[in-house]
């Protein structure tokens, strides 16, 4: 974590957003209710299960013009107050709710995306992940599905207040979010060979 950080963190200093963004790139880390938390680097089937839903998902909206797939744990600030700044593994924004170029850069977080996917990792408790889908869907965010690796299972969570849990032998869908999107649950955790 660099110096600046790491000198707010000492203070016990509560920092806005924004004041989180002028920090510059940390490396791994959210804003919690103000206050910087380190995330720990993920470990190989958390990468790997993230970058074949980012290549299944991204194929398909450029494949049909909707919109543009975000990765890397980009910033969506989901409180305010005591300001939370999530990192979303992978975001979906459909075309109309994608800023101009110029909107972009003078952004400081992104706006809630129709879509976020968070892959479980190793370090991620119950209630933290149920904490970070209220957020989500709590600023606007239509769906967030929540991938678990190890149990092999996609929850997927609505602004409705639904949720479903869908195993290795259903199908995920998009509804209305990414309309004609469907893959087999299995096919997301699935390795390829040669």
């Amino acid at each position: 974590m660099a110096k600046a950080a790491r000198d707010y963190s000492a203070r016990r200093q509560k920092l806005t957003a924004e004041e989180f963004a002028a920090l510059g790139d940390l490396g791994p880390c959210e804003l919690i209710r103000g206050e910087i938390v380190a995330m720990s680097p993920t470990r190989r089937p958390h990468g790997r299960v993230t970058h074949r839903i980012d290549r299944i998902l991204g194929n398909f909206v450029e494949a049909h013009d909707l919109g543009e797939v975000y990765v890397g744990e980009v910033g969506v600030q989901t409180e305010r107050g005591e300001d939370t700044v999530r990192g979303a593994d992978i975001a979906f924004c459909p075309w109309p709710e994608v800023p101009s170029e110029e909107a972009e850069e003078s952004e400081t977080w992104m706006a809630p995306p129709a879509l976020i996917v968070e892959v479980v990792s190793r370090h991620d408790t119950p209630r933290d992940l149920d904490r970070k889908v209220q957020e989500y869907l709590q600023v606007g965010v239509k769906r967030v599905w929540i991938v678990d690796e190890r149990n092999r299972t996609v929850q997927v969570h609505r602004a409705d207040g639904t949720s479903e849990l869908l195993t290795e032998a259903a199908i995920l869908t998009g509804e209305e979010i990414l309309p004609g999107f469907e893959v087999p649950v299995a096919e997301l955790f699935r390795r390829r060979r040669g």
